[in-house]
């Protein structure tokens, strides 16, 4: 579930999260409009605080993730040129 989707959810604010996990209000709102993502530490915290429903890939973009879940197999072969 999206961070920002979360809060809404759960009532709380993003300053709530900002304080739980040490960050500025301004870098939780950089996360939820996914200007940039949070370190694995903060998204370890994250998750923690969530009950596992915030995890770390869901700050990975659309874009982005196809390629992380593709299998071993289809990987290009950077060896052989």
């Amino acid at each position: 579930m999206k961070l920002g989707k979360w809060l809404e959810k759960e009532g709380r604010r993003p300053s709530w999260i900002a304080r739980e996990v040490g960050v500025s209000r301004a870098t939780v709102h950089g996360w939820i409009e996914g200007r940039f993502n949070p370190s694995a530490e903060r998204c370890a915290k994250i998750a923690e605080l969530t009950a596992d429903e915030v995890r770390a890939r869901d700050f990975v973009s659309e874009v982005i993730l196809p390629a992380l879940e593709r299998p071993a197999d289809l990987e290009p072969d950077l060896d052989r040129a």
